[in-house]
């Protein structure tokens, strides 16, 4: 886990006439979570921080597919590149506290692509549509997967 360094401490940037903050690397910060209290209720939602009072910040439901909290999660990571892409972003930073999201994207991907999408296990991988859609979406930007603290 890489330590977090204050958001206000960073160099900023503009894209599309919004200023945004980067590390030295050029990597626009974004800060992802899901939550769901209580999972298939329709009470999950989603968050994307890119800095205090920012236009681009998302607090919002989750309207779409299972509501739990993975899905949720997956669906904060997705908005955040969504966003970013939408105002010209190439270098994104996702920083989340769900190490599983991490993990799916950079090592399990590529084998549940040739295991026909199954575990390990023999089981059917949960949240395959959304796994899917973060991976195309993910492939359009240079991101950066960094786990953080859990707040």
């Amino acid at each position: 886990m890489l330590p977090v360094v204050p958001v206000l401490e960073l160099k900023t940037e503009i894209f599309d006439g919004r200023t945004f903050y980067v590390d030295d690397e050029g990597y626009v910060q974004a800060y992802t979570q899901g939550e769901c209290r209580v999972p298939f209720t329709g009470k999950a939602s989603i968050g994307v921080w890119f800095g205090p009072n920012h236009q681009a910040n998302v607090s919002e439901r989750l309207h779409r597919g299972r509501r739990t909290q993975e899905a949720a999660r997956f669906a904060a990571v997705i908005e955040a590149i969504r966003v970013a892409g939408a105002h010209g972003i190439k270098k994104l930073q996702i920083n989340t506290d769900y190490e599983n999201i991490i993990r799916f994207m950079i090592y399990f991907i590529l084998k549940w692509e040739q295991n026909d999408w199954m575990t390990l296990r023999g089981h059917h991988v949960k949240n395959k549509v959304l796994i899917l859609e973060l991976d195309y979406f993910s492939r359009l930007l240079d991101i950066k997967w960094v786990r953080i603290p859990a707040y």
